[in-house]
């Protein structure tokens, strides 16, 4: 699943944002860092916000909100653009209680739809994704869950997270919310 950190820059018609760089979410990396740093021993649910991430990412105390990580949600698609805004990141962990070695983690993105484009010949994808201006006013949250491997598989996402996850609009999410609560 790519995601990238962008600058952000407010404009009269939006935020333009500039991908500076691919950020490696999974792996021994930012989610494994913040794991870390919160000292968490035993399974819990927990949560990363987007300052924790960026903070992280750029390992500066620079303005964050300056700065979005965005995912790619369709990246080998070659005509259509599809961004999202990474909110906050929930997690519940799994740990097993003798080694305190991590087993795996359930993870929720909470996301927010900020550029779609379709129909794009081959060229204009690279265009698109490495400098825009929003295209989406809606502020609807929209949520993905997805698994990552612990301590033995490194960290690395599962099957779901190479993208095969759903997105959970409002309208999904408001039907299977009815059905869990039953």
């Amino acid at each position: 699943m790519p995601a990238y950190i962008y600058g952000k820059a407010k404009l009269s018609e939006g935020f333009q944002y500039t991908r500076r760089s691919y950020v490696p979410i999974a792996g021994h990396n930012v989610i494994y860092n913040l794991w870390q740093k919160k000292g968490y021993r035993e399974k819990t649910g927990w949560k990363i916000t987007s300052e924790e991430l960026i903070q992280d990412i750029l390992k500066s105390n620079d303005d964050v909100t300056k700065y979005s990580v965005i995912i790619d949600s369709a990246p080998s698609l070659k005509a259509i653009v599809d961004l999202k805004e990474i909110h906050d990141i929930h997690l519940y962990t799994y740990v097993d209680e003798k080694t305190e070695k991590v087993d795996w983690s359930v993870i929720c993105l909470r996301v927010k739809d900020i550029f779609y484009m379709d129909r794009l010949d081959n060229t204009k994808k690279r265009v698109f994704t490495e400098k825009f201006i929003s295209n989406k006013q809606n502020e609807d949250m929209v949520y993905s869950f997805l698994y990552i491997h612990g301590d033995k598989r490194g960290w690395n996402w599962g099957r779901l997270g190479q993208m095969n996850g759903a997105w959970l609009y409002s309208d999904a999410r408001k039907y299977f919310q009815k059905l869990l609560n039953e």
